[in-house]
């Protein structure tokens, strides 16, 4: 019984450590977000993803009573990985906003429908062909 409690203090030292990890990879996720370098973004999520499948694995080998240290951490980690998320999706929306723009469309409706509902005409005034 005693080798059983080693293991598993062992494997919850570890998940502890991948945790805090973890959580070091969001911000570092969060920070090439906000410089916008696509190559350390595309390099951090590799490491993320790793990094999340060794978690995945350690968290089966670990009983249900889970320390708050750990609960924490991974509450924490969800937390700026949400910030992230919402980073992303401002970052999407501004760039398909200027895609918009250079397409000529500005993304506001033209038009409404009889309903009453916002409808994009289908026009075509690029600012540029290339």
């Amino acid at each position: 019984m005693p080798e059983n409690t080693s293991l598993e203090t062992s494997d919850a030292t570890v998940a502890l450590a991948q945790w805090t990890e973890l959580l070091a990879i969001l911000h570092q996720e969060h920070e090439a977000l906000l410089l916008n370098d696509p190559a350390a973004i595309e390099r951090i999520v590799a490491v993320k993803q790793r990094r999340l499948a060794e978690l995945s694995a350690v968290a089966r080998e670990l009983p249900e009573s889970d320390s708050e240290e750990r609960r924490s951490l991974a509450r924490r980690c969800a937390e700026q990985n949400q910030v992230n998320g919402a980073l992303i999706r401002l970052r999407r929306q501004y760039t398909q906003q200027l895609l918009g723009l250079l397409s000529g469309r500005d993304g506001s409706p033209s038009s409404y429908s009889a309903a009453g509902s916002a409808e994009h005409v289908a026009e075509s005034s690029f600012v540029a062909r290339v």
